[in-house]
């Protein structure tokens, strides 16, 4: 048609997915498979990959792109880049070829692309949505696949000539039972000899009028037919098929899709919701799960994060650490799943243990897709307070209204990441409401439970930049002043208030400063340095260092013990960047000492480190350390002044 807007080679929705196609393809046709579950039927989601040559006898389903590549590459010859050129020459060469690969996903046990297939209709159609719209959004239901907005183009994504074909044994809008089959290719605006404006869409079909309809059964061409057929057998669902994909190793492209699949949908096959089968002949299921993660976790060994022999998105690998949460956890909800009013349950798998080196909630919602381990609230930064951690949550459906589809509503186009901002603004406000319900939950009803040690923990308050140990219960007279939980020692205690310590209060030893008092030698005669004084400076080998703040500070044992000292993890939050230094004490029934603390325990610190460790790298944050203190007071309270230097 002539008018309208020019639309150029480069397409947003498709720059959304160039990245890692493969894996970004497979995420997109799984999460929308589980989306359109059948749930009158009880067996799970099947999805099943191919990878095939399109014959000869079918080829004529891509012959009629010709003419419109040949008017791409007479554009692109004058005001098109280098890049835009060749590509459209070598797609002219793949339309006129004998055969061409074809990638193909399909499902069943699905309700496929049920509704009209009228491009004038007024209802909501999932055809339409994923096989004619861009930007088309059925809403986001509980079932709403997806809403196909900007996931329609995953698919053009992975062609290297931008055309799929669409098969799909579903209802339409009058609940008859339907076949239909299309294809659609996504170029650009061109202009034809007379001048005339094409569109940048083209269609595979039957045609009426101005229109390309569905071809339906019995015309669907056989070869399509015939692999759906094969891959999945009868029954409703959906095929896309995928022509001449981004894949020169047939080999590495099975890896990349099994790492893809268990990586992102483990909790759904676990679950029971989805099983998949590869066309190497691998199958995964609930029973070779197992053996499924391991594969993949020798495969992430071999290959990393970022290696060019193995292309998935960073997301993809994260995750796999929270399939390794749920297939091993240290703790997991079980028949009880977490129940948040107003919010709806939610499953979830906690792993604790040495072999975890960070805090991460990673969320998932029903029936099973991992979505983003940095949510609103529950991302890195708001995890500050906790040891070291991690933890899978999986959102249950049920209803129009559930958890899943609040997550849903704030998920991203790829599904990988969630923001209000993907929230219509009517809604915004009371997702948002159920949505800090929830994480609010999962913080006091699970990490708070189980992810900071409980036994032995005391509470201390925070006075300009001085910890300084409170009583358990009392009220602090500072409103402004954090909570601020340490761990120390095997069991709780009483703790009694203490004065802050004073300069001159003398250090846990018998030593003294080179100048001033360091006081009295304290219990056991162990002899160090006398303390730095909490309102003034450290020098330390020539680097001065002032007072600074921190927060969420925990000290426990590691059980670790050499001669007469404790090996201690300190964990804390340093609220400014900069090398700093911490200095500990220990308060007890009715003093507050100075901590002789060392670094090795078979070598006290050196005079000049004024009774202070290193404590932090520089870059703020959450910060860790290894001290070592005397066995005998592992079970007093503790408190701690940071210096940083400057």
């Amino acid at each position: 048609m002539e008018g309208g807007v020019v639309q150029g080679f480069r397409h947003s929705g498709i720059d959304l997915f160039r990245g890692h196609r493969l894996d970004r393809m497979v995420r997109e046709c799984i999460q929308n498979a589980l989306d359109a579950s059948n749930k009158d039927l009880s067996e799970p989601v099947v999805v099943a990959l191919t990878l095939n040559n399109l014959d000869s006898a079918n080829h004529d389903a891509l012959s009629g792109l010709e003419p419109f590549l040949k008017l791409g590459l007479q554009r692109s010859e004058t005001v098109g880049s280098e890049d835009e050129k060749n590509w459209y020459k070598n797609a002219i060469a793949v339309v006129n070829q004998p055969s061409v690969r074809v990638l193909g996903i399909h499902d069943a046990n699905t309700i496929g692309l049920v509704g009209s297939a009228n491009k004038k209709s007024a209802s909501k159609s999932r055809w339409l949505a994923l096989v004619a719209g861009q930007g088309v959004n059925l809403g986001q239901n509980n079932d709403g696949l997806g809403g196909f907005g900007h996931g329609s183009n995953a698919a053009f994504a992975m062609s290297r000539i931008r055309t799929a074909f669409y098969l799909s044994p579903t209802i339409d809008e009058n609940g008859n039972d339907v076949v239909r089959f299309q294809g659609h290719s996504l170029l650009q605006t061109l202009f034809d000899a007379d001048n005339n404006q094409t569109a940048p869409d083209g269609f595979f079909g039957e045609l009426a009028g101005f229109e390309v309809n569905p071809v339906t059964s019995p015309n669907i061409p056989e070869w399509f037919a015939s692999e759906r057929q094969d891959a999945v057998g009868e029954g409703r669902g959906t095929s896309v098929f995928v022509c001449h994909p981004y894949i020169d190793d047939d080999e590495q492209a099975w890896r990349e899709i099994l790492v893809s699949v268990v990586a992102n949908f483990a909790l759904a096959i676990h679950m029971g919701n989805l099983r998949v089968k590869l066309g190497n002949g691998d199958v995964i299921e609930k029973e070779t799960l197992d053996d499924a993660f391991m594969r993949v976790a020798k495969l992430h060994y071999e290959f990393g994060d970022n290696s060019d022999g193995l292309r998935v998105t960073t997301e993809t690998w994260k995750n796999l650490e929270s399939v390794r949460t749920m297939l091993r956890p240290t703790i997991s909800s079980g028949a009880h799943p977490l129940v948040v009013k107003g919010f709806g349950e939610a499953h979830w798998f906690l792993r604790l243990g040495d072999e975890v080196k960070k805090r991460t909630v990673t969320l998932a919602r029903e029936p099973g897709m991992v979505i983003t381990s940095k949510a609103p609230s529950l991302g890195p930064m708001a995890l500050n307070k906790y040891l070291d951690f991690d933890l899978l949550v999986c959102v249950r459906a049920g209803s129009d209204d559930s958890g899943a589809v609040v997550v849903k509503q704030m998920e991203d186009p790829s599904h990988t990441s969630m923001a209000y901002d993907w929230v219509s603004e009517e809604h915004r406000s009371t997702v948002r409401r159920r949505y800090e319900m929830f994480t609010k939950a999962v913080k006091t009803d699970i990490l708070d439970v189980h992810a900071m040690p409980v036994q032995g923990e005391i509470e201390v308050i925070a006075i300009d930049g001085l910890l300084t140990p409170a009583l358990l219960g009392d009220e602090s007279e500072h409103d402004s002043i954090s909570d601020i939980r340490i761990t120390v020692g095997a069991r709780p205690r009483r703790t009694p208030k203490m004065p802050t310590p004073k300069p001159g209060d003398g250090g846990m030893g018998q030593g003294r400063p080179p100048e001033g008092d360091g006081g009295d030698g304290g219990p056991g005669g162990r002899g160090g340095n006398p303390p730095p004084s909490p309102t003034g400076a450290l020098d330390v080998e020539g680097v001065r260092y002032e007072k600074s703040n921190i927060r969420y500070l925990q000290i426990f044992p590691t059980g670790k013990v050499v001669g007469e000292y404790t090996e201690m993890k300190i964990f804390g939050h340093q609220l400014v960047r900069g090398a700093s230094r911490l200095v500990l004490f220990a308060a007890g029934e009715s003093v507050t000492d100075y901590l002789p603390v060392r670094i090795d325990p078979l070598v006290p610190l050196e005079p000049s480190a004024q009774n202070s460790v290193p404590f932090g790298n520089g870059n703020g944050g959450r910060q860790e350390a290894v001290v070592w203190i005397p066995n005998d007071m592992t079970n007093l309270a503790f408190g701690g002044v940071l210096y940083r230097g400057v």
